[in-house]
């Protein structure tokens, strides 16, 4: 199961907040403090870069945070992003009238499509946000002559959000249980294990990529 950050609803509490990055210190405390589950929020690249006001993008907001909160908070942005794939999108994705191609929600759906798991973490703070939805409409192509809809799956409070990871079978947590996963769930797949392993521990584990690797299996 893959965890997308909706982009659009932090942007959305960020703009309707009396301080602007409270609702990144709230993702942050409940993140970290939720530490088994910690890592297998993705960001997509492009998240931060969306508007939250006239004067503010997300990525603005952050450097708003106080120092320490905003070291923590970048470093567990970067573990955070998704990895970053030379493959360009072949088509667009909406919410409404937002363009979602490169954001989480356009995300999620091109795993949809492919038949991969995955579901939006939308955090929200005010009470009649669109966002509150159990299911969030995506429109695949343009607005004007759509391909599809699609429909995934959303979580805006993190305890249901976790609660319901706890059902699930845990994401692997290094590059061994990776390969263990993959021999397990693909039972037709021919690994060498000891030569995958090896150009694998090269690099510190990721989950973001054990997910992309995933996912081309599936």
């Amino acid at each position: 199961m893959r965890v997308f950050l909706n982009e659009l609803a932090l942007a959305e509490a960020c703009a309707n907040s009396k301080i602007i990055y409270s609702p990144l210190e709230a993702l942050l405390n409940k993140w970290v403090i939720t530490k088994q589950h910690s890592d297998i929020l993705e960001v997509t690249n492009s998240a931060f870069d969306i508007p939250v006001c006239s004067n503010n993008s997300l990525r603005q907001v952050v450097y708003q945070l106080p120092r320490d909160k905003r070291g923590l908070f970048l470093k567990w942005l970067h573990r955070r992003l998704e990895f970053k794939s030379h493959e360009i999108p072949d088509n667009l994705f909406y919410f409404e009238q937002y363009d979602v191609t490169n954001g989480g929600l356009g995300a999620i759906s091109r795993c949809v499509l492919l038949g991969q798991d995955a579901l939006a973490f939308s955090p929200t703070q005010d009470s009649n946000s669109k966002f509150r939805r159990n299911q969030l409409l995506i429109v695949q192509g343009l607005l004007q002559e759509p391909i599809c809809s699609i429909l995934i799956c959303n979580y805006w409070k993190i305890d249901n959000l976790v609660k319901y990871l706890k059902t699930l079978i845990p994401p692997p947590s290094s590059w061994r249980e990776l390969l263990d996963q993959c021999s397990s769930k693909y039972n037709k797949l021919q690994i060498e294990d000891h030569r995958c392993y090896k150009v694998l521990s090269r690099s510190p584990y990721k989950l973001t990529i054990a997910n992309q690797i995933m996912a081309r299996l599936s």
